[in-house]
């Protein structure tokens, strides 16, 4: 018989004094979803490692604050890693070694570097390599799976691209601009999520990438797909948008700014002026088939919790 467990977390990490996560003991199983496990060693090496670039600077008692209070959301991200694991167990999909390597290969050269200086920089930073590469090949194996799974099954049909510009028909003859939205809910401890967001701007403004930070914080429903708006026409934003960005060179983000629900940074990815038929036709489809994946993605890992036994340890 399956069992659905309501997943309320209390991350209690203050028990723990945090070092490096080689010196740490924490084997207790957090989570079962149906015959795997997630312990507490397995939750904290990924937390770590997701946040090592903001915990390098914290001590012990920072630490704890920063983890515990995104802990909740991390657990619940790495259930749904888990069972999508699981459900590409079940149905023979992998990922080969080379494929890993490759992409190693990959991001190595985004980064402009070699291999062995990339590998190097991941061991500098206080990670086993082998760790990062099972870590690289789950993560290729999820890509794989939401493809196969969701991603390919996505359609946007032509009455929904005619629909969307019949409702905005400004898109067709206004500036039009592509952003991406950090949103962070500020119904409480407003300054605290300021802070953050301030922390957040520094970062980008760094050289940090919007997207990757944008699916680790943002709290927006486009979170997953790194906060991206898509293209919309600039007379159909609402004022307040189209003030932060006015004076923005493509590839700039607004500094913070409070609105009625939170919290909000925003990114000019594109601007161009009126579009043709065809390209505005290909630029609907793309926004419509963004959120339409989102949904659908969200709809599948909801299903997949229905049918999966699961049970909250803590």
């Amino acid at each position: 018989m399956k069992k659905i467990i309501l997943i309320t977390v209390i991350f209690v990490l203050g028990m723990v004094n945090f070092v490096g996560a080689s010196e740490i003991l924490l084997d207790r199983v957090v989570v079962v979803i149906d015959k795997e496990v997630i312990t507490w060693s397995e939750l904290y090496k990924a937390m770590e490692f997701e946040m090592r670039k903001e915990l390098s600077t914290l001590d012990n008692k920072e630490r704890v604050k920063y983890l515990n209070e995104y802990g909740d959301l991390f657990l619940e991200r790495m259930i749904d890693m888990k069972i999508q694991l699981i459900y590409a167990k079940k149905h023979g999909i992998s990922i080969s070694p080379q494929e890993v390597d490759a992409t190693i290969v990959d991001i190595s050269s985004k980064n402009s570097l070699t291999v062995d200086e990339f590998k190097a920089r991941i061991q500098q930073e206080g990670f086993n390599w082998e760790e990062y590469k099972e870590l690289m090949t789950n993560q290729l194996i999820i890509s794989k799976v939401v493809r196969l799974e969701v991603r390919n099954k996505v359609l946007v049909p032509d009455e929904k691209i005619t629909e969307y510009l019949n409702q905005n028909p400004n898109i067709a003859k206004s500036v039009v601009v592509r952003l991406r939205q950090i949103f962070i809910s500020a119904k409480e401890k407003k300054s605290e999520k300021m802070a953050l967001a301030k922390d957040l701007y520094t970062k980008i403004k760094s050289g940090e990438d919007f997207q990757a930070l944008a699916a680790q914080y943002s709290q927006g429903s486009n979170a997953k797909t790194g906060g991206d708006l898509g293209y919309v026409a600039l007379d159909d934003l609402n004022d307040r948008y189209k003030k932060e960005i006015t004076n923005l060179m493509i590839g700039q983000t607004t500094l913070p700014f409070e609105t009625n629900d939170g919290i909000t940074l925003l990114q000019l990815v594109d601007k161009k002026d009126p579009p043709s038929a065809k390209q505005l036709k290909e630029e609907v489809k793309e926004k419509l088939f963004g959120d339409l994946f989102e949904k659908e993605h969200k709809n599948w890992i909801k299903t997949l919790k229905e049918k999966t036994y699961m049970e909250i340890l803590l």
